[in-house]
């Protein structure tokens, strides 16, 4: 035990490396699931591209025109599943360091896990959003191929 620590602030300490190590894990986590999101849309913005150029052809009926506004819609939905990413979260800087430094070791810990805490929180709120997103957009990606079969469906049917 170093010296100055009573049992009980050694104790503490301790105890809230172990709450620090859990809420660094959870982060790493949950942005882990959130980088898997942006992938997942990533793809569903390509697929959904190229699905958005299918119906050129001599005139669009109501099957290709729905097709297209769908493949829209996707693409939009993976653009916004992209492009939202987490709120700020408290930064160090020269400023909170020396805050930080003149602090009471348990005090200047529980302040840390605080603001992990809520960088936590506000993680897995993104990741709620990005999946909410990712999922319309998979949904709308979904629809335009099933018009497109519809639609090749009843070109193959009408042309017999």
């Amino acid at each position: 035990m170093p010296q100055g620590e009573s049992p009980s602030s050694t104790s503490e300490l301790t105890t809230l490396q172990l709450i620090a190590d859990e809420l660094g894990r959870e982060i790493t986590e949950v942005n882990q699931r959130q980088a898997n999101a942006i992938t997942r849309a990533a793809i569903v913005l390509a697929a959904a591209g190229v699905t958005l150029f299918i119906p050129i052809g001599d005139g669009l009926g109501v099957l290709e025109l729905l097709m297209i506004i769908c493949a829209a819609i996707s693409s939009i939905a993976a653009i916004v599943t992209i492009s939202y990413w987490k709120s700020n979260v408290v930064e160090l800087n020269p400023q909170l360091i020396a805050q930080y430094s003149s602090s009471n070791p348990s005090v200047l810990f529980e302040r840390i896990i605080n603001d992990r805490m809520t960088e936590l929180s506000a993680s897995i709120n993104d990741m709620n959003k990005k999946a909410l997103w990712a999922t319309i957009s998979i949904s709308f990606l979904a629809a335009s191929w099933a018009l497109n079969l519809a639609n090749s469906l009843s070109c193959s049917i009408i042309s017999k």
